[in-house]
Order: C-alpha cells, then sequence, then structure tokens
C-alpha cells in the first residue's frame, strides 16, 4: 500500500500526548482560508511512498517514544482520511507495534472503511472549523455536516475525542457560535479535551509562494482576553446544556 505523504517528524506535545512520530498526509477537500499549510490541498504533489518503509521509520524511534507515557504515531493531513486505505494500513502496523494511535481529521470526508480505521484508532483529535453550516462553507468550501455525524459516530463507539477550534477574530468570535460549541461538547461525554488555539499567521508564506491570495494576511491574533471570554462562553453552555439532560 503506498500514498502521499507531506511530511514526518518526531515532536514533543505538539500534536498530541508525550512523544508522537507525525505523519503529514498529502491532500485536503478542504480550502480553509485561514490554512496555514496550504502545499497540503493537492494530493499528488506529495512524496510518494509505501507504508512498509514509513513503518520502518517509525521503528528507528520506536525505543525513544517507549520511554514516555502516552506516546506514540500520529496521522494528521492535510486530511488523512482523503487517503483511507493508506491511513488504515498506517494505524493498523502502528497497533501492531504496541504503539498508541491517534488521527487528527477535519471530518469532512467519512470513507468507506471509518470502522477499520476507528478499531485501530486510540484518540480522535477533531477539528470543528465552525458550527454554522453556511458560515463553514463560506470558510472552507464545504458543509459541516461530515464533520458532525463523525462526532456523533464516535461518540457511538465510545471512542475518545479531543475537540479542536481555532479563534479567527471577526469570524469565530461569536457568542451564538461559542454557545453551539458548548452545546456540541455536552452531547460528546467522550470528549476528554477541548482546545481553543489562536489563529496565527504562520502559512502567510506559503500563500504567497504559491500565488494565492490570503483573505486573511491583515488578520491579527486574537488577544488572551478574547481567548478567555471565549472559553467561559463556550463552557458556561456546556454545563447549563448539561444540567438539562
Amino acid at each position: 500500500m503506498k500514498g502521499y505523504v507531506h511530511k514526518f517528524k518526531l515532536n514533543l506535545y505538539e500534536y498530541g500526548p508525550g512523544i508522537c512520530f507525525t505523519i503529514s498526509l498529502q491532500g485536503c477537500p478542504l480550502m480553509c482560508q485561514f490554512c496555514n499549510n496550504p502545499d497540503t490541498w493537492h494530493k499528488r504533489s506529495g512524496l510518494y511512498i509505501g507504508s512498509k518503509l514509513m513503518i520502518n521509520e517509525i521503528i528507528n524511534y520506536t525505543p525513544y517514544m517507549r520511554t514516555i507515557k502516552n506516546s506514540g504515531v500520529v496521522i494528521s493531513g492535510g486530511e488523512p482520511l482523503m487517503q483511507p486505505e493508506f491511513t488504515y494500513a498506517l494505524l493498523k502496523q502502528c497497533k501492531k507495534l504496541g504503539l498508541k494511535t491517534t488521527l487528527i481529521t477535519s471530518g469532512s470526508l467519512i470513507p468507506n472503511n471509518i470502522n477499520e480505521i476507528i478499531d485501530v484508532t486510540d484518540l480522535v483529535i477533531l477539528n470543528i472549523k465552525h458550527m454554522n453550516e453556511q458560515e463553514h462553507i463560506l470558510l472552507t468550501g464545504h458543509s459541516n455536516r461530515n464533520t458532525i455525524k463523525l462526532a456523533k459516530y464516535l461518540h457511538s463507539e465510545s471512542k475518545e475525542m479531543w475537540l479542536r477550534h481555532i479563534l479567527l477574530p471577526s469570524v469565530t468570535n461569536n457568542v451564538a457560535h461559542y454557545k453551539e460549541l458548548g452545546c456540541l461538547l455536552a452531547s460528546l461525554p467522550n470528549v476528554t479535551k477541548f482546545e481553543l488555539l489562536p489563529y496565527k499567521k504562520d502559512g502567510e508564506l506559503k500563500w504567497e509562494a504559491m500565488g494565492l491570495i490570503n483573505p486573511f494576511k491583515s488578520m491579527e491574533a486574537p488577544s488572551t482576553g478574547e481567548l478567555q471570554y471565549a472559553e467561559h462562553v463556550i463552557f458556561s453552555a456546556k454545563n447549563h446544556k448539561e444540567s438539562l439532560l
């Protein structure tokens, strides 16, 4: 089994718990206006490599990873579910090695082998771009229906999940959106961590190098106060919703 890989590297707590060997796959159906890695959008522009070679690379680091609890392998993107068979092959082999497996996805695609993928995944980190469907379409070019559907499926399977959301000033920083996020969290008791991340301008140079017009070029990162207020509203809505359940 072969697939297209954007990059791979060893990280410490950057993409998940412990020491993570992160494999970022090439290809993404979303074209987020705030994307830090637009060079991952096109599937066939990455390194075409076999899963066995990729696993051999991971094996080189397994003695080191096993020295720290919860360390393992993270499959990210782009969107890893755009290459479902390759993603499954990697996760399956990592489980055979006794490594913790984490999948980072936007849930924009739900492949036919999603059951198999989730069976060999210990933790799913689901990126929520926007709760409002129309705003999600404007922001990414696609609906968020599959994202919500995947979240509910993971709940039905009692699969551990983290939710991540990027706060975009003037785009996602409104009370109605915060409350919807809180209600979603309340409906997903399998979520063990929620991360509200600030918008960063890390991908600006890539947009310029690719000749793309960056619609958020003038956007600044949210303040600490904005992040704290957002978290307050989100968790207040979550707690209120839970009290009614």
